[in-house]
């Protein structure tokens, strides 16, 4: 991947060597980059991720940014610790799932689907995209335009209600 930019020059390792462009400073960096990230991640997937965002966002800023190795490491390391909070939320979610699966006798599908169904729509949506779509709450926010304080709470409000409906059904 190449990608434009100007400026001074950089090497990997400090601001003060090769011939000037972001190009440059891509094509020295991004092996070590994408090692960082791996290290950090343990994901090849989440690496790449993480490390085609920090250099989007480096080149987004270039001009301002005076020492570009450093800038590069403090946004791979700051997105592998996103990653790494995204991974232990949806861990904790899906134990919560599994705890409250283990602890009830599953309805029958149909039965649920009714159910669900028969939920307003703000809390069906929530329903569908968390445990159907495995979105975060933000991404549920954004796809319903919800407010992001609003998910957890309409979430709650959801099972609650399916969790009754399943209780008095059965």
């Amino acid at each position: 991947m190449r990608m434009q930019g100007g400026g001074r020059a950089v090497t990997p390792d400090g601001p003060d060597a090769l011939t000037g462009s972001f190009d440059d400073f891509y094509e020295a960096s991004a092996p070590k980059a994408m090692r960082l990230a791996l290290l950090l991640t343990s994901s090849p997937d989440d690496a790449d991720d993480v490390t085609h965002d920090a250099f989007v966002g480096m080149l987004q800023r270039w001009p301002e940014i005076e020492d570009p190795a450093a800038y590069l490491r403090r946004s791979i390391a700051n997105g592998a610790a996103s990653t790494y909070r995204r991974r232990a939320g949806r861990r904790a979610r899906e134990e919560r799932l599994r705890s409250a699966i283990a602890t009830a006798a599953p309805p029958p599908a149909e039965y649920l689907a009714d159910q669900i169904e028969a939920l307003p729509f703000p809390q069906r949506a929530v329903i569908v995209l968390k445990y159907f779509a495995d979105l975060t709450e933000r991404e549920i926010a954004d796809a319903t335009g919800m407010r992001p304080g609003s998910v957890g709470p309409t979430l709650a409000r959801a099972l609650d209600r399916l969790r009754k409906e399943t209780d008095h059904e059965h």
